[in-house]
């Protein structure tokens, strides 16, 4: 019985208890406590299946949030390194005026900085692809081992079925 039907039932038992019981004869509530008491169970289950939905419906909300956080992450990351580059033009510019030696000075400095906050960053962002690299290879061997268990099994279920080597000759002898 589908669970649609199953809460369509348990509460057609409820409203004919609440309509007929305070009118009801002996016989009458014999049968609706009857039909109250084998739809207990059932109502037991729509709670268990109501339940299950709900845990569904907290694991996807958590996947939602982890995908907001992971892209805001990145959009977060994209957004520093493009201020760097800004920064680091903004500085280079700001200097313009200066001596030439003064220039090559602080140009070397504001390219040192900008260097190192390249490098920096990019550091972070290698140690995130080798992690993102190191997670794929897991999941990748992961499904490669399912797939070789799951042909060990199939090849162990064809052995089964397949005809040994010389039983169709000693059929043929036995004609």
């Amino acid at each position: 019985m589908p669970i649609t039907e199953l809460a369509s039932t348990v509460l057609a038992v409820k409203q004919g208890v609440e309509d007929k019981a305070p009118l009801a004869t002996a016989e009458e509530l014999a049968y609706l406590a009857s039909a109250t008491e084998k739809i207990g169970g059932a109502a037991t289950l729509i709670d268990v299946v109501e339940a299950g939905e709900d845990a569904i419906k907290a694991i996807e909300q958590l996947v939602t949030n982890r995908t907001a956080e992971l892209t805001a992450h990145g959009e977060a990351t994209q957004a520093a390194l493009v201020k760097v580059g800004h920064d680091t033009q903004a500085a280079m510019t700001a200097h313009a005026g200066t001596t030439l030696t003064g220039l090559q000075s602080d140009a070397g400095d504001v390219r040192d900085a900008a260097l190192s906050a390249i490098t920096d960053k990019q550091a972070v962002l290698v140690t995130e692809l080798a992690q993102l690299h190191t997670d794929a290879d897991t999941v990748r061997d992961d499904a490669l081992a399912a797939v070789a268990d799951k042909r060990a099994v199939l090849a162990r279920e064809l052995d089964k079925i397949q005809p040994r080597p010389g039983a169709r000759a000693l059929f043929y002898n036995l004609i």
